[in-house]
């Protein structure tokens, strides 16, 4: 095949229609790259908020379950010290004990069992799960949220090459080189994107 036969060929690239619609395509791609990539990058910050409010009940819960665990060791041994001696001053201090600790009394294995730690700790562990779950998902945006920007990125580089293409006169070779390009670009954006579509 002669150099002749494979300008015409590709003729259709060096036409001003088809330069035009590069310039749409381009820019409307690269506006839709910069638009996801806030959108996720927005969600990102979003979930990361929510994980650190969640973390700080989670952390207020632990505390307030250390605080009740402590009184319950304390009401345990003074239960403990009169169960022999005093019935009804150990029977006084049962009365001021937790629902949990009572309910591990009754276990074999109890009363600080991991029933009891279940019972006074487990609101907590729940919250700790939902924080990592939180920032899976936040990190997960943050991912989509670089991946978009780098499809913009990509883009922004193909519409610079079409610019430099309409610089330079029609019939040109290094017109032709710039429009190569320019579409090189756009499927690479496009192979990007789409990578976020099938890991989403």
């Amino acid at each position: 095949m002669g150099e002749g036969e494979t300008e015409n060929k590709l003729s259709w690239l060096d036409s001003d229609g088809f330069l035009g619609a590069m310039v749409v395509l381009l820019t409307i791609v690269t506006a839709f790259a910069a638009y996801q990539s806030a959108l996720t990058s927005i969600e990102g910050d979003d979930l990361d908020f929510e994980a650190q409010k969640t973390l700080v009940l989670a952390t207020a819960s632990f505390q307030s379950g250390n605080s009740e665990l402590l009184e319950d060791m304390y009401i345990y041994d003074s239960y403990r010290q009169f169960a022999d001696q005093d019935p009804e001053e150990a029977a006084v201090f049962l009365n001021r004990a937790s629902q949990a600790l009572r309910e591990g009394l009754d276990r074999p294995d109890g009363p600080f069992d991991e029933g009891y730690q279940v019972a006074r700790f487990g609101d907590a562990f729940d919250l700790i799960k939902e924080v990592e779950k939180l920032e899976q998902q936040a990190n997960l945006a943050d991912d989509k949220a670089r991946i978009y920007e780098l499809a913009g990125f990509i883009f922004a580089i193909g519409l610079a090459a079409v610019a430099w293409a309409s610089l330079v006169g029609s019939g040109r070779r290094i017109r032709l080189i710039f429009l190569l390009i320019a579409v090189a670009n756009l499927m690479a954006g496009f192979v990007v994107i789409i990578q976020v579509v099938f890991e989403s």
